[in-house]
C-alpha cells in the first residue's frame, strides 16, 4: 500500500500540490498565533517601571593648580589624582581632564551605587591622601553628577541646528 501511495504522489504530484501548500501554511499559521499568545502573557507577566531609577554616580574632583602647565600639572596633580581615586572601592572608571592652571579627575562608580556614597567614599580617601598632592595646591572641589545631568542642549543643536539667539538662556562662566 505505502509502495502505491509513493508512486501516486510522486507521479500525480500537481493534483496534491494545493492541499500540501494549505497544510503547510495551517500549520506557520499555528505557531504565529502560539508566538502571539506567549508574546501577549510575557507582556501582561513581566514586571516594568515606567520611570526606572538608575544609580551611576559620577564624582568630578576639580583643582585649581595655578601657575602650572598643562604638562606640569598632568603629571605632578592629574596622575597622583588617579591613583588614588583608582583605588576607591566601587570605582569603574576614571576620566581626567588637564588645561593649564585647572585638572578635573571623573570617577564612574558601578551601577547602582549611592550617590551619597559615592561623594563620601571620595572624601575620605582624598583626605587620606592629600599628603601625595603637592605643596600649594588649594583643596579641590568634589562635585557629584548623576546619569540625569548628561547635556542635551548639545543633542539638540547637533538635531534641529542653533536655536536663535532670543531662545537661549544665559551664559554661564566655567570657571
Amino acid at each position: 500500500m505505502i509502495p502505491l501511495a509513493r508512486k501516486t504522489l510522486a507521479h500525480e504530484w500537481r493534483r496534491f500540490l494545493p492541499a500540501m501548500l494549505a497544510v503547510a501554511f495551517s500549520g506557520l499559521l499555528l505557531l504565529m498565533q502560539a508566538a502571539l499568545v506567549f508574546g501577549i502573557l510575557a507582556v501582561a507577566t513581566i514586571p516594568r517601571e515606567e520611570e526606572p531609577q538608575i544609580s551611576v554616580p559620577m564624582v568630578d574632583i576639580m583643582v585649581q593648580a595655578n601657575g602650572l602647565t598643562a604638562a606640569d600639572a598632568a603629571e605632578q596633580v592629574t596622575k597622583p589624582l588617579e591613583e588614588i581615586v583608582k583605588g576607591i572601592n566601587g570605582v569603574e572608571h576614571v576620566y581626567s581632564q588637564t588645561q593649564d592652571d585647572r585638572v578635573m579627575v571623573t570617577a564612574r562608580f558601578f551601577t547602582g551605587t549611592s550617590e551619597d556614597d559615592a561623594i563620601l567614599r571620595v572624601q575620605a580617601k582624598l583626605r587620606a591622601n592629600y599628603d601625595r598632592i603637592p605643596k600649594g595646591i588649594p583643596e579641590p572641589l568634589i562635585v557629584a553628577r548623576g546619569i540625569n545631568d548628561v547635556a542635551i542642549d548639545e543633542s539638540e543643536r547637533r538635531i534641529f541646528g542653533p536655536r536663535p539667539e532670543s531662545e537661549r538662556g544665559a551664559a554661564i562662566p566655567l570657571h
